[in-house]
């Protein structure tokens, strides 16, 4: 009888043992991911390169992306005057591709850099850079910024834009407009 309590004892002391092992393997996925992007927080069932399969909250869209990410249809207005439309995508990784309404030889793709803000809304830093009907001659480089919140159908996004349009060395602001921004998402389907 003797025997059996002390083998209980190391195993209830080799299971104690296990855990905390586990909990240390594990602790570098714990903890509040604010400020991290959803590329750089790691995804729950996904196996990490370390073999690891890391828990937890991930908020997000289809996918376990952010709300945000996937094709749109997009639209710029101010005020009466449409200023640009055209498709864009935003990437899983942070990163953001727009095929603009423009001509192609004046500069119809652009991109940018987003992150999220809140519940899902998310803020965009976009650079264009614009050249003449030709297309031989750079006139502007031009910022865009965005702030935007996908809607409770995760199917449209709105909120606002400045365009900013700076001389083609980057040291003048030649104009800038305001403005409001719409999506609507682009599926497979």
């Amino acid at each position: 009888m003797r025997k059996a309590a002390s083998i209980s004892k190391v195993m209830r002391l080799g299971a104690l043992w296990s855990l905390a092992l586990l909990g240390l393997g594990v602790a570098q996925y714990a903890g509040a991911s604010c400020g991290r992007t959803p590329a750089a927080a790691p995804q729950p069932g996904r196996v990490q390169a370390d073999g690891l399969v890391p828990v937890g909250f991930w908020q997000g869209g289809d996918d376990d992306d952010a709300a945000i990410v996937g094709l749109w249809k997009f639209r710029f207005v101010a005020g009466r005057d449409e200023i640009d439309a055209g498709y864009v995508t935003w990437h899983a990784d942070g990163t953001e591709l727009m095929n603009s309404g423009r001509a192609p030889m004046t500069g119809s793709f652009c991109m940018g850099v987003w992150r999220q803000i809140g519940r899902d809304t998310y803020k965009l830093n976009h650079f264009a850079m614009a050249w003449d009907d030709s297309g031989t001659n750079f006139v502007a480089l031009v910022n865009i910024r965005e702030e935007v919140k996908v809607d409770r159908t995760g199917k449209k996004y709105s909120g606002t834009f400045v365009q900013t349009i700076y001389s083609p060395d980057g040291s003048n602001v030649l104009q800038q407009i305001k403005g409001l921004v719409s999506a609507t998402r682009v599926t497979p389907d």
